[in-house]
């Protein structure tokens, strides 16, 4: 062990510590999910991302990852006022890496009941045909 080795700096001590560079205003969690081969030409992502509506839902694919990223309402109704305030509840943000080519101009999404059903089709190269033999 190294005796004139510095302990690293704590940023609370230092004087540096801010909202940002701490955590963000709102915690972010990775949802539970599934994935279901539905049959040989898609697959099927159920992700569960309780009280977010469907305009705060954001899904990119690029590069194999999908990216699926859901926000929280967090307005309260008119004239009302909590007595006292719990730890607020996460975001959600969840990052998957595709293992199969999936054809992107025909994925589709729904929001039911809190959970995310994503169909992801297989590409054409990667679906599996049987082939005569002569």
């Amino acid at each position: 062990m190294n005796p004139t080795a510095q302990p690293p700096k704590n940023p609370a001590t230092t004087g540096t510590l801010t909202r940002e560079n701490v955590r963000p205003e709102f915690p972010v969690a990775r949802p539970r999910y599934t994935v279901d081969k539905v049959d040989d030409s898609a697959w099927e992502i159920a992700v569960v991302v309780p009280g977010v509506k469907r305009e705060n839902v954001a899904i990119a694919l690029e590069n194999d990852l999908l990216d699926i990223s859901a926000t929280r309402d967090r307005s309260l109704p008119e004239g009302w006022r909590p007595l006292a305030e719990a730890r607020p509840r996460p975001d959600y943000r969840l990052q998957l890496e595709l293992a199969v080519e999936v054809d992107a101009d025909a994925i589709s999404a729904k929001l039911e009941n809190g959970v995310l059903t994503l169909r992801l089709p297989a590409a054409k190269a990667a679906t599996p045909r049987l082939i005569a033999v002569a």
